[in-house]
């Protein structure tokens, strides 16, 4: 949580074995009420990471699944999780993360860019085909939404069949 927040924040256990954050500057616990979503939830996944390491006492890394983590996160932030998360795929734990914001997706490739490692490979899910093989190759081009048909003059009916829903 440190790393996470650059040394603002740790994480600490209350009496009760209550997570609070412990403010570095001030000295001051904040309970979860306190902090900002952001932050809430950098507090809650450092503490689903160390309790995972805890719980694997040397054993094999199980998979990480995360869905939107990071969605509320600043820039900064952003990078000093994803270097940890890079660090621990980097140690042999698969991590899937998932997202519907192609903007995250794309710090993602650029954070793993940028520390001169192989960008993860990113699945749209929205796009894919069954009949289409997945391929373990990175798009080329950050992935651009569908185009949506313009609904003029266009009935209800037909317009939901042109959108492909019901």
């Amino acid at each position: 949580f440190q790393r996470f927040t650059r040394n603002a924040f740790q994480l600490d256990i209350q009496a009760g074995e209550h997570l609070v954050a412990l403010d570095v500057d001030r000295q001051e616990q904040r309970q979860l009420s306190e902090l900002s979503d952001g932050t809430r939830i950098q507090l809650l996944l450092a503490a689903r990471l160390a309790s995972l390491e805890q719980a694997e006492q040397e054993g094999v890394a199980v998979p990480l699944f995360l869905d939107e983590v990071l969605s509320t996160t600043d820039r900064q932030r952003f990078r000093a999780i994803g270097a940890c998360l890079m660090d621990l795929c980097n140690e042999g734990r698969q991590i899937f993360y998932a997202t519907a914001d192609q903007v995250e997706a794309e710090l993602w490739r650029s954070l793993w860019t940028d520390e001169g490692e192989t960008p993860p490979q990113i699945v749209d899910l929205g796009s894919a085909q069954q009949s289409e093989g997945w391929s373990p190759e990175v798009p080329a081009a950050p992935l651009s939404p569908p185009a949506i048909p313009d609904p003029a003059g266009k009935e209800p009916q037909t317009y939901a069949a042109e959108l492909g829903v019901s």
